[in-house]
């Protein structure tokens, strides 16, 4: 009789348990999240970082959808799942802020102030610059998580052999427009190469010009769409680049190429303003020593910010809950260092940029603070939803850039046709 009371106790303990266990499992909601990560990076998140997160918040799981290329076919995609609103729908997505004012005007997106507000240390933890970059409209509307910028691409080698010195790492401290110009004259003097790589034909121009505008002093577009790219200031910043066609110490890009570090790699090049997602190529030089620097300043220091935020989409309570846990995640040292390093961008946060681990790696890449000491002075885009149709390929923006930089046009009378143009097309997206 004790055996069999055993028995049944046992029985009903393990049917209970199953039914407990089988509860739990019901209680895990499952969030889909779009994203561009390349393929190598992609499988470190699925093998070191997402077991991480599901282990501290067992009710949530990650699943990662791969959009392949960024463009309208992946937004297109985000798009469709955002209306079907079913188990398909994307509850995160990793793009470009480009796209921050067209999902504002079309009420998809979580309440992130509110995730900021409620969590303020996580939020003092981020770099300003890039909680501007994440606003729109006087909120902040996503969550920052990598970033990049540019910088200059040093060939040592031919600064050496031209008599030119490395500049500072410092910012506030490096290069002035006069030596950037005077170092990119030195250099093709010589004969061996070209001083710098002029980018032409494309949007990538457009990127580098909210750089050199900063640094004059003015601006390429307001957040409120307000455009200042033909402004007095922008005006000055055309002009030194115009002295540096004129002294024939430039090489012009192959067009629409601006952002490739070929010309560079290849020696034809001793400067190039370009990304740390190249890293992994720069390392493998032989031929030449070679550095990466920041940006020259003018009247101001100002590095355009690049990188992708992390859009969170209003679903429901449960799938919102795990979102902004992941987002909350994805702002911890554990996932910056960890991605960044593997993904070639920039830590978003202080403390993780601060942290023992990170300077270990950059000081083994010490060309990494070419990049990494610009983040504070980064210049956002603005995310109004015309952006892209402005400053990229085919915009009135890049129009007016080759106009003047390879036809000779007229500076002021160019960028102002330019800046009508874009006027009409923000108008129209309003």
């Amino acid at each position: 009789m004790f055996k069999r009371r055993m028995f049944a106790a046992v029985l009903i303990a393990a049917t209970l348990f199953g039914t407990a266990a089988s509860a739990r499992a019901q209680t895990v909601t499952t969030i889909n999240f779009f994203h561009t990560i390349p393929a190598e990076t992609e499988a470190f998140v699925k093998s070191d970082l997402l077991p991480v997160f599901e282990k501290a918040n067992p009710d949530c799981k990650v699943n990662l959808r791969n959009l392949g290329v960024e463009g309208a076919e992946g937004t297109a995609l985000i798009n469709s799942g955002l209306a079907a609103k079913d188990n398909n729908s994307p509850s995160l997505a990793w793009l470009a802020s480009s796209g921050t004012g067209a999902f504002v005007k079309a009420g998809v997106l979580a309440d992130v102030q509110k995730f900021f507000d409620d969590n303020a240390t996580i939020k003092s933890n981020v770099f300003e610059s890039l909680l501007n970059l994440s606003s729109y409209d006087g909120k902040i509307r996503s969550i920052p998580m990598t970033t990049n910028n540019v910088a200059v691409y040093v060939n040592v080698s031919a600064f050496k052999d031209a008599g030119v010195a490395i500049p500072s790492q410092d910012p506030e401290k490096t290069w002035t427009w006069d030596e950037f110009r005077t170092a990119s004259k030195k250099v093709a003097d010589k004969g061996k190469m070209k001083g710098y790589l002029f980018p032409v034909g494309g949007g990538w121009e457009g990127w580098l010009a909210h750089g050199w505008l900063a640094q004059a002093g003015g601006y390429f577009m307001q957040p409120d769409g307000t455009i200042g790219f033909n402004k007095p200031e922008a005006v000055e910043a055309y002009k030194f680049l115009k002295s540096m066609i004129d002294d024939k110490s430039t090489a012009y890009s192959e067009p629409g190429k601006g952002w490739d570090p070929a010309p560079f790699l290849s020696q034809k090049v001793a400067m190039t303003i370009n990304g740390p997602w190249n890293l992994s190529a720069l390392l493998k030089i032989k031929d030449f020593e070679w550095t990466a620097v920041p940006l020259p300043r003018g009247k101001s220091v100002g590095a355009p910010l690049g990188g992708n935020q992390l859009f969170v989409f209003a679903l429901n309570a449960a799938k919102d809950a795990c979102a902004f846990k992941f987002a909350a995640y994805v702002l911890s040292d554990d996932f910056q260092i960890k991605f960044t390093i593997k993904d070639g961008s920039l830590p978003v946060t202080k403390s993780a940029t601060a942290s023992q681990v990170y300077a270990d790696f950059a000081k083994n890449t010490p060309a990494l603070a070419g990049w990494a000491n610009q983040t504070k002075f980064g210049v956002a885009r603005a995310s109004i939803p015309a952006f892209d149709s402005v400053s990229g390929d085919g915009s009135p923006y890049s129009k007016a850039w080759d106009a003047i930089f390879i036809q000779g046009a007229d500076i002021q009378s160019s960028m102002d046709k330019a800046a009508k143009d874009a006027q009409d097309l923000i108008d129209q997206t309003k």
